[in-house]
């Protein structure tokens, strides 16, 4: 029987900058205090690790969709 995580298919994505670039208008962020980013050019502010992820599934989409994001 296999399990779950085999099932799972894998892909890499270079993590290189992602979270110092805006997840909403893709401008350079700054930081605001230690977990949290700010975007001077639309005044998003929010986690790093969320940031970071979303930028993660948009970088990926952008590779593996058919349609893109």
């Amino acid at each position: 029987m296999r399990s779950y995580g085999e099932r799972l298919r894998t892909v890499k994505v270079c993590p290189r900058g992602i979270s110092s670039k805006c997840s909403r208008c893709g401008s350079k962020l700054a930081n605001s205090n230690y977990r949290t980013l700010r975007c001077s050019k639309c005044i998003f502010i929010g986690d790093r690790d969320v940031v970071a992820t979303v930028n993660l599934y948009k970088r990926f989409m952008l590779k593996h969709s058919r349609c893109g994001v």
